[in-house]
């Protein structure tokens, strides 16, 4: 039996989305997708299929009475649980008096505030920071450095198929008017993003005010609330960029947007490797015999609506660069079946050849070497594939023996496969998944001597939790002792990522929604980015216990602090309670004061 709490589904036909016509199909989830013009859509078909007083019928008399003398109610909760339009907590949850935030200096941390419109019309509201002391401004670092948006519902299609869900993934920022609208008796979340670059070690207070602007203020028992907010800074930095290789996949690369701004956020969310793809260049290529005159020109012209050598520069400002999707697989598909070049002829090599050494003299002109790139040769090959990447990558390290090679290797890989691959293969990179199916294996990978990473590719990521594959994704990193993380996509849409239903198969896969001014971050990729960090408190004290086991720290405090970090790394990894990921960042950061206190000199009066 469904509970009053329960989210409202989208009843589509009884058919499965890919078997709807495209038209029916497309205006049910134009009208169930909240856009980011800040205009809120209450008239879709999951309000119609409970509107909000036939909702409200479903509550006990006793709620229902209680509800009645009520104009909003605030209460607070995890960032990593993904609300719902008609969420409320049963009984009424304990209102929010003030907020208070933890964090070391150098991260981003956030807080959320939940508001119910308890009314049967909607409301307009003003959500804004304020000083603490009457008639002040707030001081420039600390505005700056608290940041407010409102979770935008987007429709995402369910686990169960047909229907659909709405999850408050996308966090818009909520602008300088501040204005939130709230429908009749359903639930909007704001979101607090507080960074501590810029702030020093120790408590700052400002307060969060939602504020009625209905102009019947007089009939209203809500007028105003200040929630005071304070930010507590421990005294000790988190590093700002990743001590492993931080890899995500990419579909940018064919937009007319400012692409600085994409970089930028990517890393600022601790991205140290970037994909870039030659297909475009491959599709220039138009005779085997010109492949090197046609290439640097397909380099020097335009490739993917912008041009390739800033783009290719500005990756590698930030770290190195991942050519995919195959070398070797966009070299067969792109050029050798159209020109009809049987695989390892002499004409097949030769065009090869060609290829990678133009590939490569072009990366050297300008500032790119082998040391600052990787290149993919097949992405996740299997079955007879498996044989022709041992061949063609046995090849090219006759051709380019000092660019690293990189395999990705997804469940359905089998290890005689994998075994096949090794002798080309510089870097392993088996999917999650596959590595928690198959542990043995990971050792068989550690024997090679070969940098290890995993990776995930979750599709129809709306409904993905933020928790299980974002947040907690960096614990498993730091659990098994790998080299780097990867991530397929951080923009993988198809027409609308505000629409995940404007096409068939997999929906939209991104961690972030694109805006003709920039990218607009999710639920999802900020959780991301609070797991990094999460691996950086991991990092920074294992630094600390090393440290002071060198400099002859007490042993037993040296021990203690190991089985904190190994006690916190399994308690994450074996739960799904946000609140106990939130505590195990708190011991970690008592575990490093306590021993940066441990190694200071006793002072001498």
């Amino acid at each position: 039996m469904a509970k009053a709490s329960d989210p409202p589904k989208i009843n589509a036909k009884s058919d499965p989305p890919s078997k709807q016509g495209a038209t029916t199909r497309l205006a049910q989830r134009n009208a169930a997708t909240e856009v980011s013009s800040g205009q809120q859509t209450t008239d879709t078909p999951a309000s119609k299929s409970r509107p909000p007083d036939k909702w409200f019928e479903t509550l006990s008399p006793e709620m229902q009475k209680s509800l009645m003398g009520e104009q909003l109610i605030l209460w607070t909760d995890s960032p990593l649980n993904n609300p719902h339009r008609f969420q409320l907590p049963m009984p009424l949850p304990e209102r929010v008096k003030s907020f208070e935030i933890c964090a070391a200096m150098g991260e981003h941390r956030a807080r959320v505030l939940n508001v119910f419109n308890a009314l049967e019309r909607s409301q307009r509201l003003r959500v804004y920071l304020s000083s603490p002391e009457k008639d002040e401004v707030v001081p420039t670092p600390l505005r700056d450095a608290v940041k407010l948006y409102r979770a935008v519902f987007v429709a995402g299609r369910s686990l169960e198929g047909p229907n659909a869900e709405f999850y408050a993934d996308a966090l818009e920022p909520l602008g300088p008017s501040g204005v939130l609208d709230v429908p009749a008796r359903e639930c909007r979340q704001v979101w607090i993003d507080v960074s501590t670059n810029a702030l020093p070690a120790g408590s700052h207070k400002i307060v969060l005010v939602v504020q009625s602007l209905e102009h019947d203020i007089a009939s209203l028992r809500f007028h105003r609330r200040a929630l005071p907010l304070e930010i507590r800074v421990s005294p000790f930095c988190l590093p700002q960029t990743m001590p492993i290789h931080i890899q995500l996949w990419e579909g940018t690369e064919g937009r007319s947007l400012p692409y600085e701004q994409w970089l930028d956020d990517m890393h600022a969310h601790y991205v140290n490797g970037f994909f870039h793809v030659w297909n475009n260049v491959l599709n220039h290529i138009t005779r085997a015999d010109r492949i090197r005159e046609e290439l640097v020109s397909a380099y020097e012209l335009r490739t993917g609506g912008r041009k390739l050598r800033p783009v290719l520069l500005a990756k590698h400002k930030y770290g190195k660069i991942l050519f995919g999707y195959g070398l070797f697989r966009e070299f067969e598909m792109r050029l050798a079946n159209r020109m009809k070049l049987e695989f390892m002829s002499p004409p097949w090599k030769a065009a090869f050849k060609e290829y990678v050494l133009t590939m490569r003299e072009y990366l050297d002109s300008i500032g790119i070497t082998p040391k600052d790139y990787i290149v993919e040769l097949w992405d996740e090959a299997h079955g007879g594939t498996a044989r022709r990447v041992l061949a063609a990558g046995r090849y090219f390290k006759e051709i380019a023996p000092e660019i690293r090679t990189m395999m990705d290797v997804p469940k359905k890989v089998s290890s005689r496969e994998v075994l096949l691959m090794d002798p080309v293969t510089d870097i392993w990179c088996p999917s999650l998944s596959r590595i928690k199916n198959l542990p043995d294996e990971l050792e068989d990978y550690r024997r090679t001597g070969k940098e290890i990473w995993i990776y995930q590719c979750p599709t129809d990521v709306v409904w993905q939790s933020p928790l299980e594959v974002y947040r907690k994704y960096p614990w498993w990193g730091w659990k098994l002792r790998v080299d780097g993380l990867a991530y397929w996509n951080y923009d993988s849409q198809k027409t609308d990522a505000w629409n995940n239903f404007d096409h068939g198969g997999y929906q939209d896969c991104m961690m972030i929604y694109p805006t003709p001014t920039g990218p607009i971050p999710s639920r999802r990729w900020e959780a991301w980015r609070e797991g990094m960090q999460d691996h950086l408190y991991l990092h920074v004290l294992k630094t600390r216990l090393d440290r002071a086991e060198q400099s002859g720290i007490a042993k037993p405090a040296i021990q203690s602090g190991r089985n904190t970090l190994n006690t916190q790394v399994e308690r994450v990894l074996s739960t799904n309670d946000p609140e106990t990921v939130e505590d195990a960042r708190r011991v970690l950061a008592e575990t490093i004061i306590s021993l940066e206190n441990a190694a200071k000199p006793a002072q001498v009066d």
